[in-house]
């Protein structure tokens, strides 16, 4: 949206830190649908070459309605990766303090969904996380939580949203640093994907030295 700091987006992702390469705008969050793609496509593609690279998907679909969900097929998107999704929850999003679901939340759990489903989710393959952050940052899904997609979507469709909060993103990203040191795997690329419609606005000061922490990490 017009709220998010291109600067900071561009500070917080991985080098060489392009437009549509490490990090994606999105006009509003109907955008986010017209970006799956994009960003599935690139998560496959950074992931550690196997011995028999496959093609990275061609289509993304996300769902159009809260209650009906794509169905998964078989992957083409392989190998050992560690990703952890950290979303923003803060209260622009729904811009009302009394409702814990809204239009825009829902959008930002379908694209997820609509990630994680063309994902080979397992404990040998791709595991996947969930960090979601307002005011403070909280592990949602851990690491280690599921080995199948099917249950991991089944819990993003569960996750409410939080009013009134703000917007604590280097807290995001210190947890998200936390489940990688806490679950480490060897040889398996790690990945943080921020999901977030705004600049930071709690410890703003240390959102990108934290972004910077988790690069030298691998992250």
């Amino acid at each position: 949206s017009d709220d998010v700091s291109e600067d900071e987006m561009r500070s917080i992702s991985s080098p060489p830190m392009d437009e549509d390469a490490q990090y994606y705008l999105a006009s509003d969050f109907d955008g986010l649908a017209e970006l799956a793609e994009k960003i599935t496509t690139k998560i496959c593609s950074d992931r550690d070459p196997v011995e028999e690279p496959t093609p990275a998907p061609t289509t993304v679909k996300t769902t159009a309605e809260p209650t009906t969900r794509a169905t998964a097929e078989p992957s083409d998107c392989t190998g050992a990766t560690d990703i952890i999704f950290v979303v923003d929850r803060s209260g622009s999003i729904c811009n009302d303090e009394t409702v814990f679901t809204c239009d825009n939340w829902e959008t930002m759990l379908d694209f997820m969904d609509g990630l994680i489903k063309d994902l080979d989710v397992g404990s040998d393959a791709t595991r996947v996380g969930v960090i979601v952050y307002g005011n403070k940052a909280y592990l949602e899904i851990g690491l280690n939580t599921y080995n199948n997609g099917d249950d991991v979507r089944d819990h993003v469709e569960t996750i409410t949203y939080d009013p009134n909060k703000g917007t604590n993103t280097s807290g995001g990203i210190l947890v998200m640093i936390d489940e990688f040191d806490d679950n480490p795997r060897e040889d398996a690329t790690l990945i943080a994907v921020i999901i977030t419609d705004g600049k930071s606005t709690i410890d703003k000061e240390d959102t990108i030295d934290n972004a910077e922490e988790a690069r030298d990490k691998g992250i």
